[in-house]
């Protein structure tokens, strides 16, 4: 019975620990950054959903009643009181009130005050002039996330011996949400300055503690083998630990 042959070893792969950790944890950070982008960008989405429901909504009812509450009055004076706390808002680019035949009012920018809002805005869509006319608001959130337009029916209660509620106009209020947009990108900023930070620190630690425990023991390990080949078997290198 004749003893089969060995089967051939195979070649064993190496990689160059030096080049790829470096690689590796620079994908682990470009991946976290990714996430942290997503997680920030949804963030970001939310706080403009709760801007526009809380902040807005609230801020364009409280006009509306306090318009209507003017308009109650037998002349009608002080619009321009109702919108003036608007005006010192820095989160609104501007609010208009306009009558039933399209003519700003009251306004926070005095100079479109006996304008048509058709000049200075779009009309808003069938669906929105419906809602309106429904005595429903409507926030219109621009796709940029930068621009919020916040829509209202001004509407008086019918009087003592009217029929139909009379409708003498419409609120616009207009938020500038760049500012809201800079704040989620300064805290963008500073998180991945911070998690690039971690990752350079914890590259350099696990740099160092390869070569100390992984690359040395192998080039002191080879060199001692290059000197027994030589047949010099006097300094050998002297190990400690309990690894193997």
């Amino acid at each position: 019975m004749t003893d089969r042959p060995a089967p051939p070893l195979r070649p064993l792969r190496t990689i160059r620990l030096q080049l790829w950790l470096p690689l590796l944890l620079l994908v682990v950070s470009l991946g976290s950054m990714a996430v942290l982008a997503v997680l920030q960008q949804r963030e970001h989405q939310l706080a403009l959903q709760q801007f526009a429901h809380q902040t807005a909504q609230e801020q364009l009812l409280a006009t509306r009643r306090a318009l209507e509450t003017t308009l109650r009055r037998s002349d009608g004076s002080g619009l321009d009181a109702a919108l003036a706390p608007l005006g010192l808002d820095p989160s609104i680019a501007h609010a208009v009130f306009s009558d039933d035949q399209g003519i700003v009012r009251a306004a926070t920018r005095f100079a479109w005050r006996g304008q048509a809002v058709s000049s200075l805005a779009q009309p808003p869509s069938a669906d929105t002039t419906a809602r309106l006319a429904q005595g429903r608001t409507a926030l219109l959130l621009s796709a940029d996330g930068l621009q919020l337009t916040a829509l209202a029916p001004v509407s008086l209660r019918p009087q003592a011996g009217q029929m139909r509620t009379h409708k003498p106009g419409m609120l616009w209020l207009q938020y500038d949400l760049r500012p809201l947009a800079q704040q989620a990108q300064h805290r963008l900023q500073q998180q991945a300055l911070s998690l690039a930070g971690v990752l350079l620190l914890a590259a350099l630690l696990l740099l160092g503690l390869l070569h100390w425990a992984v690359l040395r023991p192998v080039a002191a390990l080879r060199n001692a083998m290059a000197r027994i080949g030589s047949g010099d078997f006097e300094q050998l290198p002297q190990w400690r630990g309990a690894g193997e």
